[in-house]
């Protein structure tokens, strides 16, 4: 059995503090309470006929407002600590296990990863100059290909084919 608030500043703190997240007797709490007490008193004198500054009505919108925005609670952050890669592939939005983590520099683990090295030197005839004698140049050789720049695919487990 709930019991009914004493006045309607008491019920307009109860709904400040629901909304904010915020304890009743918090100093956000109260100001906001009180603004939009404020706020429904004008509402209501406006509603019964009576002529008001519609101006202070407008600057208690925009208190109430402030009061908000300033007094929004703070994003949540959810933190998960992964033990293997995933990447998604760009084809079919399928999640792909890449394998494990790459393993941590053996300093503090601060420093910047080291730099990839460059791949290996194309092999065969170096292209030729196109002012050579006999005006034919030669077709560019074809990058190589190395453990740097090969994707390895992994045939699927025999347990997946059930």
């Amino acid at each position: 059995m709930s019991r009914r608030p004493a006045t309607p500043l008491h019920a307009a703190r109860r709904q400040a503090a629901k909304e904010l997240d915020l304890p009743a007797d918090d100093w956000r709490v109260v100001r906001l309470s009180t603004l939009v007490v404020a706020h429904e008193v004008l509402q209501a004198k406006l509603a019964s006929g009576a002529m008001i500054d519609v101006s202070y009505l407008l600057q208690l919108d925009q208190a109430i407002a402030e009061v908000r925005a300033t007094s929004a609670p703070a994003p949540s952050l959810n933190l998960k600590i992964c033990q293997t890669l995933t990447g998604i592939c760009p084809v079919c939005k399928a999640e792909i296990d890449l394998g494990p983590l790459p393993p941590i520099s053996k300093d503090d683990g601060k420093s910047p990863p080291e730099p990839r090295k460059p791949p290996p030197p194309a092999s065969g005839p170096p292209p030729a100059a196109s002012g050579e004698l006999g005006g034919n140049a030669a077709p560019k050789a074809k990058p190589a290909f190395g453990a740097d720049n090969v994707v390895p695919i992994r045939s699927p487990s025999p347990a997946s084919a059930l």
